[in-house]
């Protein structure tokens, strides 16, 4: 076991470099320089699996910056969002693991006072590797496309024209649904979800009365097998845009638009 008390990016990419046959990191926050880097230190042959943070504040704050993600994807990569990932480790060629306290964002190995160590332990760095299996893998991760890239980009767009005042958020009293559409172009899972909650009977609404159109999106999207996870997090997505509001921490929830 080694401490690194270096600036752990240099150090990092160095192991990269090494690698003979995998690389497998979680990171909460990912910068386009730290991913730049990364693929240069990477030999063409050796497979890369990155593990991220995923959400439309996370991507609206850059917390996890979607133009670092599109060059991962690009860079032939395979790269999955997982909501509230803390996780911050590296296993190379499932031989040596990087566990830090740092995070790949732009200033974080020179900011953060992180504690890093480097296991050489084939033991550990497999337990490591299985670990990030079961994050990758989990109902409520993504993983990332171009096409959830570009969506994303968009509602995160939206968002910060939102914030300048472009759409007003005053109306005198609950706007209505076409006033709220008129706000947030959305397309994809979310105006699916959006729909689905939409056809709810009542203004309160919970988890289950939205999963009972678990089967119609599952025909709309039959290549996802994870539907209600993925119905829980475009519900996040909806929060973030005023849509509906939390009411409780039991998964019931209130529509924020009123009849026409």
């Amino acid at each position: 076991m080694i401490v690194v008390n270096t600036l752990w990016d240099d150090f990092l990419f160095q192991q990269v470099s090494e690698c003979r046959q995998n690389i497998r990191i979680a990171t909460p926050g990912l910068s386009t320089l730290h991913v730049k880097e990364i693929l240069k230190a990477k030999r063409n042959d050796v497979a890369l699996e990155v593990a991220t943070g995923f959400g439309l504040r996370e991507f609206y704050e850059g917390k996890t910056d979607l133009d670092a993600v599109e060059t991962l994807v690009r860079g032939k990569g395979n790269i999955t969002g997982v909501p509230g990932l803390e996780a911050i480790f590296a296993v190379f060629d499932n031989e040596r693991a990087f566990v830090s306290s740092g995070n790949l964002t732009v200033d974080g190995p020179t900011s953060q006072k992180s504690y890093n160590v480097l296991i050489d332990n084939p033991y550990v760095s497999k337990q490591l590797s299985s670990d990030f299996d079961l994050l990758v893998n989990s109902g409520s991760a993504q993983l990332f496309s171009i096409n959830v890239i570009e969506e994303y980009r968009d509602l995160v767009y939206q968002w910060r024209n939102k914030e300048k005042g472009k759409y007003s958020e005053a109306f005198e009293t609950l706007p209505t649904v076409t006033e709220l559409l008129d706000t947030v172009n959305l397309r994809g899972w979310t105006l699916d979800v959006f729909q689905a909650v939409l056809n709810t009977k009542t203004t309160s609404f919970d988890l289950d009365q939205v999963y009972a159109f678990t089967g119609i999106l599952q025909a709309k999207h039959p290549f996802n097998n994870h539907v209600q996870a993925k119905i829980r997090q475009q519900l996040q997505v909806l929060r973030e845009f005023g849509f509906i509001e939390f009411v409780d921490n039991n998964g019931t929830y209130r529509k924020r638009w009123r009849d026409q």
